[in-house]
């Protein structure tokens, strides 16, 4: 599983570079399967890897479809869609934005005021995360203040940084992975929620939209669901299946047995190829030993 890939890393991305050797280095020793090939793979005494992005950021479009394009590798895309729209963006995506880009010394939020001088700015970053996170109903009310009394995005960080690391994908870009035979796209909510902090409704509200959104955009209607940030409970497992996404993927499944609606992922967040080797031999032994592993 991987997150936002840029041309060369930082606020949470994988260097372009990095990524491009990490994929040549798996292709010479593991095959990679696409999600309709999924459970012969498991079947098979070859390990085989099923490779995920998650959000749906812009640089994916940009960095990562032409080089899996050209080595030949299937990949499933997971798309919350509220960043596919212009001047909109996901709520940890502006924080990071804030972090890196944000030059006043003050801000102003809800009432409080947080200090962002370089020795303070990753404390009120936390503090304003879990402000954001503490309002209900989740997420509409953390997006109202987010768009009503934060700066826009716009006002602080250049536009080709945006489009670098922060906004997602387009419609149009959406409609092009969509064609390819080497790619899927699946349901990752509308705003990147944490489901298990939505109400019910509010739970299917954001798989509806999300399912309509990339219906709408590419004329097929997804059934798999990747849980933002690995949030979910079987209460949400139900309101999935009813909704017809029949195969859903986590990080760590919440059940021991799992099946095809917690399908666990290993996430790779480092550049280190020893590390990602270890993930991949040992990752499957020590969940099979209760280990928790992302």
């Amino acid at each position: 599983m991987y997150h936002g890939v840029s041309q060369y890393g930082g606020h949470g991305t994988m260097a372009v570079k990095v990524f491009e050797k990490q994929m040549q280095f798996l292709s010479k020793r593991y095959c990679f399967t696409s999600f309709e090939k999924f459970n012969e793979a498991q079947s098979s005494n070859r390990k085989q890897i099923l490779l995920t992005f998650d959000d749906g950021y812009n640089n994916n479009f940009l960095y990562v479809v032409p080089i899996l394009k050209r080595l030949n590798i299937p990949a499933i895309f997971f798309v919350s869609h509220r960043h596919c729209q212009p001047g909109k963006y996901l709520w940890f995506s502006y924080l990071k934005a804030l972090n890196g880009y944000f030059q006043a010394q003050k801000l102003s939020l809800h009432g409080n005021l947080f200090d962002f001088n370089s020795r303070n700015r990753q404390k009120s970053i936390q503090k304003i995360r879990s402000l954001l996170l503490d309002l209900n109903p989740h997420p509409s009310e953390m997006y109202k203040v987010i768009d009503q009394e934060l700066p826009g995005m716009e006002s602080f960080v250049p536009e080709e940084m945006i489009s670098e690391y922060f906004s997602g994908m387009s419609e149009e870009e959406l409609k092009i992975i969509a064609r390819d035979e080497l790619f899927t796209l699946g349901v990752h909510t509308a705003d990147h929620a944490f489901l298990t902090q939505c109400s019910p409704e509010e739970t299917r509200n954001q798989l509806l939209k999300n399912i309509d959104f990339l219906k709408n955009v590419t004329s097929v209607e997804p059934t798999l669901i990747a849980y933002p940030s690995g949030d979910y409970n079987e209460a949400i497992l139900k309101i999935c299946r009813e909704e017809n996404l029949s195969n859903g993927f986590s990080v760590i499944p919440i059940r021991r047995d799992w099946n095809d609606q917690d399908v666990p992922r290993m996430g790779v967040y480092s550049s280190s190829l020893v590390k990602l080797m270890i993930k991949i031999i040992l990752g499957d032994q020590l969940r099979s030993l209760n280990f928790k592993i992302g």
